[in-house]
């Protein structure tokens, strides 16, 4: 779908950084005090909440240095102001800087799906729970939007009478009155993706499968026909002749009026499925890929001038090879938001990234650190960012090597080792100021890794999808279930106070100690088939949490298994933490569940958003929530009653 152009003069005002990932250790991102002169670092955030009276929580946004940014739309407002929709919710640039919306400020749910300016001047956000519209000084629910809640919103046409596609069908407003269009030929109502009002007055909807235009009072549907691609249809565009651009899950497609011709990796269009269209000055195409799944060179940019393609990915300088969007600006540039990599321009001959740490409002938090001289490691998308006296540094390992991956666990490996383990990369080891990679080559059972731990001999034990790598002096020792683990996928792990070893996973628990290795599942009494958590108490007795809160003891000599926990029925544990202070289950709905004085509870703050996926308590006792849209959130005391 096109976009209104962004003002030219706006880009002046871009803090833009280069993206090249070609950096050494020794250049990456400088320390960053964001104006703090105190002594300690701050934490101290704006995102209040909690009970009672309200409280400003600590949170970590990506106004304070965070890597990469997953950016959903762009758009531009009647009084110039930028408006991008990322996950974890809408960053405004205007003359004097960004203004970053989260649900602080109003908006509803951060999770953005589509963003639109109407003529009157208020912008529309669509979401994954409904539509809110912005009318200059608030974020608003009209009337009409009550029946959307609950909806995902995927796209907007605005107008005298707007259309709003969402995963359950097509919406028309007239006034306040919302309908549900009901389009022939279809079993009902069906997910829509992509809205675009064509010259001819024909309003073009992309559908699960395949497309839809209405006219005049008519529908027509178009499915399986030769040339259109196949899949869900996610992208529309009018090219300067009038044809009809389809960008879908196969493909891309083009209609002159009289027949269709298909685009994929076969004839010029690079791999993957196309997310968005977007014309050039000259009447080019451009197409902003998502990655094909099982295909690591797909994703990225390709450019169509109506003869030759031209394809753009990192090695060029795209922020990112996963795409979900492509808005071009009154000076011709062309700007694509990307997972995880920022908001890159591409002017015609050089590229250039704007990423979080140029204010934009997105986190995915994924392991927290603090280490022994106070020092915060957060790890993320693309890299690690530590916190201390001087502000923040972006680490991204030699070379950008971190970029690609997700940092998923963090460990203190003596007095000046850090090791980052990764979802897909393995092992990233920083010492003082070098970088070493380790992973399957060097030994590590596999390059997924789910959570690190060193022993008091100083041995890593990784624990990863494809079994438990113990790092000894200079080489691994892995173990698998063909040498006796319950499962391959080790998920948690402790060392207890008689040096044993326990390994969780989704079949059990496994006890190593020595050479032998010794697995219980549920046929031995533990009663769980994902353990995600393993504390051990005052007396010696070890607990293990899993999936719905279920929770095991162990005494040396038998298992005492608990009913689940009611209100983790039927949710998805993303996260868990035992220890002297009780059970914390974090949901993928964005919940801390919580034991304490024998009874459970559930806290759900604001400052939340998206998945829990680690949980972490400092040195001081203080809650720290990674989360996949909110960056890492302190919580409070937990109120037990």
């Amino acid at each position: 779908m096109q976009r209104p152009c962004i003002v030219g003069t706006l880009l002046l005002l871009l803090l833009v950084a280069a993206c090249s990932g070609e950096t050494d250790p020794a250049e990456d991102q400088a320390p960053s005090s964001n104006g703090k002169t105190e002594d300690e670092p701050s934490l101290v955030g704006r995102l209040p909440g909690g009970f009672g009276p309200a409280k400003f929580h600590n949170a970590l946004t990506t106004a304070t240095g965070f890597s990469g940014a997953t950016i959903r739309e762009a758009t531009l407002d009647v009084s110039g102001d930028f408006w991008v929709a990322v996950d974890g919710g809408v960053s405004r640039r205007t003359e004097s800087g960004w203004i970053n919306y989260s649900p602080v400020e109003g908006l509803p749910d951060p999770r953005t799906r589509t963003i639109e300016v109407g003529d009157d001047g208020r912008v529309w956000l669509g979401h994954q729970s409904g539509l809110t519209i912005f009318d200059g000084k608030a974020w608003n629910q009209p009337t009409f939007a009550a029946s959307l809640v609950g909806l995902e919103v995927r796209a907007l046409l605005l107008g005298e009478k707007p259309w709003i596609g969402t995963g359950a069908g097509l919406f028309r407003v007239e006034g306040e009155t919302l309908s549900l269009q009901q389009i022939p030929g279809l079993p009902g109502a069906v997910g829509v993706h992509a809205l675009l009002n064509g010259s001819d007055g024909t309003v073009w909807v992309g559908l699960d499968q395949g497309l839809a235009g209405f006219k005049e009072g008519t529908w027509t549907y178009l499915h399986g026909i030769e040339g259109l691609p196949s899949g869900a249809v996610l992208a529309l565009a009018e090219g300067t002749a009038h044809e009809l651009w389809v960008g879908a899950e196969g493909g891309a497609g083009r209609y002159d009026g009289t027949a269709w011709t298909t685009f994929d990796y076969g004839n010029g269009l690079g791999g993957g499925e196309v997310r968005a269209l977007e014309l050039d000055a000259e009447g080019g195409v451009w197409f902003a890929l998502g990655m094909a799944e099982g295909d690591p060179f797909s994703g990225g940019a390709s450019h169509f001038d109506g003869t030759t393609w031209t394809y753009y990915s990192t090695e060029d300088g795209l922020g990112g090879n996963l795409l979900f969007s492509v808005d071009r600006d009154r000076d011709g540039s062309l700007w694509f938001g990307t997972w995880g990599g920022g908001f890159s321009r591409f002017d015609g001959t050089a590229w250039t990234t704007l990423e979080r740490r140029d204010g934009l409002a997105c986190d995915m938090v994924g392991a927290v650190l603090h280490d022994r001289a106070g020092r915060w490691w957060f790890g993320s998308e693309g890299g690690v960012t530590r916190r201390d006296a001087s502000g923040w540094t972006l680490l991204r390992g030699e070379g950008g090597a971190l970029r690609p991956y997700r940092v998923t666990a963090i460990a203190e490996v003596g007095q000046t080792e850090y090791w980052f383990g990764t979802a897909g990369g393995g092992v990233f080891v920083l010492s003082g100021e070098t970088w070493r990679h380790l992973g399957t080559v060097e030994g590590l059972p596999g390059d997924f890794v789910n959570t690190l731990l060193v022993t008091e001999q100083g041995e890593v034990l990784v624990g990863t999808d494809s079994g438990l790598g113990i790092f000894r002096d200079t080489s691994f020792v892995k173990l698998g279930a063909a040498e006796g683990l319950v499962s391959d996928t080790v998920t948690a792990l402790k060392v207890d106070s008689k040096g044993r070893i326990w390994v969780a996973g989704f079949g059990g628990v496994s006890m190593v100690q020595g050479e032998v290795v010794t697995p219980f599942a549920a046929a031995d009494g533990l009663g769980q088939m994902a353990v995600r958590t393993i504390y051990e108490d005052a007396e010696g007795t070890l607990w293990f949490g899993g999936e719905q809160g279920r929770v095991t003891s162990f005494n040396g000599e038998q298992f005492d298994t608990y009913a689940p926990v009611e209100l983790l029925l039927g949710r998805q544990v993303t996260a868990g933490l035992h220890d002297e202070h009780g059970f914390l289950f974090g949901t993928a709905d964005g919940a801390v569940v919580y034991s304490e004085g024998g009874s459970w509870y559930e806290y759900r703050p604001v400052t939340i958003a998206g998945e829990v996926r680690t949980i972490y308590r400092d040195r001081e006792g203080a809650l720290w929530i990674g989360t996949t849209l909110a960056g890492v959130v302190e919580l409070p005391p937990l109120p037990g009653k």
